[in-house]
């Protein structure tokens, strides 16, 4: 079963560098809909913070298996969860989150 579920990890890893591009596009496009003050700005945003989500899922088993890094591989496995809570707090309502989102943007 734990074979099974690292291989699916290791699996997926393959697609971290397209994801990678496509969080930082993501968050970009939510940046420039949010300066623009569009109405899709929130729900473009949440949706880059769902992908950060599946991209810190992807570099998983690299980080955790491969670099066998404890440090890098906790840092990920929280990374997951945290990414999803605050693209539901922004989903509700909490507007300082774009903040952060603008940041990740210009980062990327």
């Amino acid at each position: 079963m734990f074979g099974r579920v690292l291989a699916a990890l290791a699996w997926f890893g393959q697609f971290s560098d397209p994801l990678a591009w496509l969080v930082v596009a993501t968050f970009t496009a939510g940046a420039v809909l949010s300066w623009r003050d569009s109405r899709f700005a929130r729900e473009v945003t949440v949706a880059a913070w769902v992908l950060f989500a599946v991209f810190w899922l992807s570099v998983l088993h690299h980080f955790a298996f491969v670099q066998k890094s404890f440090v890098e591989g906790i840092g990920t496995l929280v990374a997951v969860p945290a990414s999803l809570y605050a693209g539901l707090l922004l989903a509700r309502g909490r507007d300082s989150l774009f903040v952060l989102s603008r940041a990740i943007a210009a980062m990327g």
